[in-house]
């Protein structure tokens, strides 16, 4: 279910990966896009011998055959196959699609024709095309770059050369797995994570979860426990404690260091649980309401601030502080393969050195989140986790059938929210809700980010 398939590589067959191991897919996305290196390369024709700076011919040269060496290889490279979960035309009333801000009917069903029209504008890459996408009529909001599908890369891979597996059908068992896990993290945002191990809610979310048809799985393979529920599946993911030590440390910056305590919401609020804000909030409200935030700044010691700061942060933000707190540590932080780490007479500065280190980590994260709008806009389309809750809760008062699969609907976090909010629609913690662009793959995992997933910095 979770296979990585490589980005160069087309495939026959594809295989369904959940919202949790798109942190994985991200990481494909990302290591395509860039090649991980972000130094050129000599190709095999130019020598470094042959390379005196004092010889400009012999450099324009050089520099000529590096570039024409990385755009062959991407003219070779194998044409993608892209597929999608085929939920997009296996639904009329596109019931599993993304459709935000345009035209939906009062059971949160996207109108047909204005669905059509939205396709259309997507699939032919016009900008005046974008400009005719339908709106509900009480929109406020604007759909977040869809014509970031259609940015080229000069870079590596281009973003549409990547692959990414279909995400889990509607209807399956995998699905409900994933929305089962977005249920109990909302229900569990204000526990400290060093009570993980020992709430009684959390024992109960693990126990939920891991009586599933197809239960999520930890980084180790095995079946969810109090010690790894909400742990991504990557390397690392189950060292150390929950939250990654970059995000509690002091950050150096220039001649300030900046400590990590946040401004941060109020501990037990919720959004969109009354079907007329969530309803609205499909259309493209902006919300009436807003965060009330604690007068006193704290240090991230749970879900409610962590999903603050991935909130407020822009892409890379975790990285560069990351970057920041392990420069400052000296030659030591540098890898070993550095070739200045060993170096007595000199120090990296432009080249393998801060500056460069720096600059990289902004142009990865661009690179891997152009990768990641391609599909999210020209392949997946996938709806939104808020919106699935709003099918549910339509589902079970009787207002439509839908095939989803019975052990979301049988979920004891859905009980338990239906039992708290009156409603079955997902508690999320911004007034907001879910930002304007499909869902999959996630924008923040496609480098992957700190801030959703801790331990991938350690």
């Amino acid at each position: 279910m979770r296979q990585i398939v490589n980005p160069l590589k087309p495939r026959a067959a594809v295989v369904p990966v959940s919202r949790r191991s798109v942190f994985e897919a991200g990481t494909s996305i990302l290591a395509a896009a860039i090649g991980w290196g972000g130094a050129a390369i000599l190709p095999n024709t130019v020598k470094a011998a042959e390379l005196p700076s004092s010889d400009p011919s012999r450099r324009q040269r050089a520099a000529f055959e590096i570039r024409q060496s990385a755009a062959q290889s991407y003219r070779d490279a194998p044409r993608p196959v892209h597929i999608s979960n085929g939920d997009e035309a296996r639904y009329a009333d596109k019931r599993a699609s993304f459709a935000k801000t345009l035209p939906h009917n009062d059971a949160g069903e996207v109108d047909g024709d204005a669905f059509v029209a939205f396709i259309t504008a997507l699939t032919s890459g016009k900008a005046d095309d974008f400009e005719k996408i339908p709106r509900d009529r009480i929109a406020e909001t604007e759909l977040n770059d869809p014509q970031a599908a259609y940015a080229f890369e000069l870079v590596g891979l281009d973003s549409a050369a990547t692959v990414l597996d279909p995400a889990p059908m509607f209807a399956s068992a995998a699905m409900a797995s994933d929305m089962a896990e977005v249920y109990w993290l909302s229900l569990t945002r204000d526990i400290p994570f060093r009570e993980y191990e020992s709430n009684p809610l959390l024992g109960a979310a693990v126990s939920d979860l891991n009586g599933f048809t197809v239960p999520l799985r930890s980084g180790n393979g095995e079946k969810l426990n109090s010690a790894t529920i909400f742990r991504g599946e990557m390397r690392g993911d189950l060292i150390g404690p929950y939250l990654s030590q970059f995000l509690l440390l002091d950050i150096p910056y220039g001649i300030k260091a900046i400590e990590q305590r946040y401004t941060v919401p109020t501990r037990g609020q919720s959004f969109l649980t009354n079907y007329a804000e969530w309803l609205a909030c499909q259309r493209g409200v902006r919300p009436h309401s807003s965060t009330a935030l604690d007068a006193t700044p704290r240090f991230i010691c749970s879900a409610r601030e962590l999903s603050e700061y991935v909130h407020r942060d822009f892409s890379f933000q975790s990285y560069i502080n990351a970057a920041l707190i392990m420069l400052a540590m000296g030659k030591d932080a540098l890898s070993p393969t550095n070739p200045y780490r060993r170096s007595r007479l000199q120090i990296g500065d432009i080249t393998l050195g801060s500056k460069n280190i720096l600059s990289m980590l902004a142009q990865a994260a661009l690179l891997g989140q152009k990768g990641a709008y391609f599909h999210k806009w020209q392949v997946h389309r996938r709806l939104r986790p808020e919106c699935f809750a709003g099918r549910i809760e339509i589902y079970v008062t009787g207002q439509r059938r839908y095939d989803m699969h019975h052990d979301i609907l049988d979920c004891e976090a859905v009980a338990r929210v239906h039992s708290q909010f009156g409603t079955r629609l997902l508690p999320v913690a911004f007034p907001e809700g879910c930002p304007t662009h499909p869902s999959y793959p996630s924008a923040h995992a496609s480098m992957p980010a700190p801030a959703h997933n801790p331990q991938s910095i350690l």
